[in-house]
């Protein structure tokens, strides 16, 4: 419930190696989709494939396919907490002993699962 249970499944497209989706996937074997016809601006008509593909995909992943997206540090609100570095791909996350989270911009590859993961995330 808290957006970490999530997979990584093998996509192999120009912009995404990979998709995170929600774990439910491999849990399960169906669906009934009960859709509608919607039209959409950048894919023309959507309905039970955009539902499938928005639906299923995990926070973080729905911010990649929307945004190229890099975190700030709120010194305010962050507890240490380390869930930022836990959930980081590319370990552009760390938290040295005694300080707060840094963020190596240069590694970061905009996936915003640190900022979808932080229960600081307004």
């Amino acid at each position: 419930m808290d957006g970490r249970d999530v997979i990584d499944l093998t996509a192999g497209y120009k912009h995404f190696q990979t998709v995170q989706v929600a774990a439910l996937v491999q849990k399960t074997d169906g669906f009934f989709i009960f859709s509608h016809f919607k039209g959409h601006l950048a894919a023309g008509f959507g309905g039970a494939i955009k539902n499938l593909s928005m639906g299923f995909a995990s926070r973080a992943q729905k911010q990649r396919m929307h945004a190229d997206v890099r975190p700030t540090l709120n010194p305010k609100r962050c507890t240490r907490c380390g869930v930022c570095v836990e959930v980081c791909p590319n370990r552009a996350a760390t938290l040295p002993p005694n300080e707060d989270p840094h963020y190596d911009l240069e590694l970061c590859i905009g996936c915003a699962q640190c900022i979808a993961a932080c229960p600081e995330t307004p």
